[in-house]
């Protein structure tokens, strides 16, 4: 498989075709996952070309924030446990969360669904607000409402207020 994406030319040559790559937001990153790790595991190759940067840094500087190895490698992980099919049919978010969240029991069944939903969605990748909902309604199950520590203190101070106006409430309504 390595030999399919073998990175040609030079560092600058590889750097203007991930960043065309990319330009393809939801599914540019799944499609390019491979050829990155091809890139990074011959990374002895193009140190001095590099300037002598490690491959993060030069990932980072190339594609941006954001954009590692680690990130890389996620996406690659997803691809090959979801299917080749995933790499247009999904965000690539998306891809990364169903590989990581789904059993792999119900993998292939999520993925078919998925390119139905594709179709009806003029052959458009899926944005994960459009995939996880049939990914849950396949994995019966539905994801934890997302509370940050904020969200709590305000509720318990709700919850409070609530309990003291409750007998005013009962004390006046029982006057009329």
């Amino acid at each position: 498989m390595a030999n399919q994406f073998d990175c040609w030319g030079t560092l600058a040559e590889n750097a203007r075709e991930f960043r065309k790559a990319l330009q393809e937001v939801d599914t540019g990153p799944l499609q390019l996952a491979p050829k990155v790790l091809v890139l990074a595991a011959a990374w002895d190759l193009h140190l001095e070309e590099a300037g002598g940067l490690s491959v993060n840094g030069w990932i980072r500087r190339e594609l941006g924030a954001g954009k590692t190895l680690a990130f890389f490698r996620r996406r690659a992980a997803a691809v090959e446990k979801l299917g080749e099919s995933v790499r247009r049919t999904i965000h690539h978010e998306g891809a990364v969360r169903i590989a990581g969240t789904v059993p792999p029991d119900k993998w292939g069944v999520c993925v078919f669904a998925l390119q139905r939903e594709r179709i009806k969605n003029g052959h458009n990748a899926l944005s994960p607000a459009q995939a996880m909902p049939i990914v849950w309604e396949i994995v019966g199950k539905s994801p934890a409402p997302k509370h940050c520590r904020r969200c709590s203190v305000l509720e318990a101070e709700i919850a409070e207020l609530k309990a003291k106006h409750e007998p005013a409430r009962e004390n006046s309504a029982g006057n009329e």
